[in-house]
């Protein structure tokens, strides 16, 4: 009897140890995990474009701040003068062009002046051609007298020399306008340069009041007021916690069944109680090993067969994370379902 218990006892252990064991069969061919990965996210440094004093720091390490909140103050006193002399540079350079416009204008009505001018001359010219024609043959059928053609002939050259100087001041008009259009492009181009220098200034200004390039969480603060900083230098860093991911490195012997969309159950070390879960996004185009300093070849003397890993991006599902309680750096284990 005793004999029989032990083999009842001993068989039903076996068929629930089978029956577990098959369950956890079917697991490992139905899923694929591993711990090689962690959370990822955009930490955006928030830099200095400017260099000068910190006059006020309004944040403080692990702060949430939103997109356009004034984070840090510089101290200004320096491009405000500089805005002050742009300024009074682009309005001498205004004032410079309307002189030109006016001498350009004063220059084109002279030279319309002169336009007409020349019309007088000309038709005191036609008429002592004519005159000095008509005494000619009259000259030469004895019917006019030497002094007749003679002051005939004087007035025709002074109706010349008249009209020659006409043409000439015309002449000298148009030179003088056009001088006069091509220093006032030379005014208006050094007035465009000046607004130019002006805007680059208010801009230079603007940059002394560092606003937040994102939503996040403020992190590595290095800053104090009165510190001294470069352009260029970081101030902070700002964590988005609205965009996190998960980055997972799989052996490339685990690669076979998994795809883009596959579902994906993520163990957080620093939530054992809580999983979250996700889908595969992308899958990496080529393994760690390729970007490292020295990727290993292949076709060398000395290969050692390493089993390499490839890079996958998991998705969190939106309604997962609601607390954003996940962040950037944390050490998980992603389970990923063959489906």
């Amino acid at each position: 009897m005793r004999t029989k218990i032990i083999y009842t006892v001993v068989g039903i252990i076996l068929i629930i140890g089978g029956f577990f064991g098959w369950r956890y069969y079917t697991y490992l061919i139905s899923h694929i995990e591993t711990d090689d990965a962690q959370v990822d996210g955009n930490i955006v440094p928030v830099l200095s474009r400017v260099g000068s004093f910190i006059a006020a720091v309004h944040v403080v390490d692990n702060q949430p701040v939103k997109q356009g909140q004034l984070l840090v103050e510089l101290d200004s006193v320096e491009l405000i003068s500089k805005v002050a002399q742009a300024k009074a540079a682009y309005q001498s350079a205004m004032a410079s062009t309307v002189a030109a416009q006016s001498a350009a204008e004063d220059a084109r009505l002279a030279e319309e002046l002169s336009l007409t001018a020349i019309e007088e001359p000309q038709t005191n010219r036609w008429k002592a051609k004519k005159e000095f024609e008509r005494y000619d043959d009259l000259f030469k059928q004895k019917l006019a007298t030497p002094q007749q053609l003679d002051n005939v002939k004087a007035d025709l050259e002074k109706a010349e020399a008249q009209y020659t100087m006409a043409t000439q001041k015309n002449k000298s008009a148009e030179g003088q306008y056009r001088t006069a259009v091509s220093q006032l492009k030379v005014v208006e181009s050094n007035a465009t340069i000046k607004a130019k220098d002006l805007d680059y200034a208010k801009l230079q200004l603007s940059y002394t009041k560092v606003h937040a390039p994102v939503s996040g969480m403020v992190s590595k603060k290095s800053i104090q007021p009165g510190q001294l900083i470069q352009a260029g230098q970081p101030l902070m860093a700002l964590v988005e916690e609205s965009t996190i991911w998960v980055t997972a490195n799989y052996k490339e012997t685990q690669l076979e069944g998994m795809k883009v969309g596959n579902d994906v159950v993520i163990k957080v070390d620093a939530f054992p109680n809580n999983n979250f879960t996700g889908k595969v996004e992308s899958m990496g185009g080529a393994t760690g090993a390729k970007f490292s300093l020295l990727p290993p070849d292949n076709a060398s003397g000395n290969f050692v067969k390493v089993v390499q890993r490839l890079s996958v991006r998991i998705a969190i599902d939106s309604g997962s994370n609601p607390l954003h309680v996940l962040k950037p750096g944390m050490s998980v284990q992603a389970i990923v379902s063959k489906n």
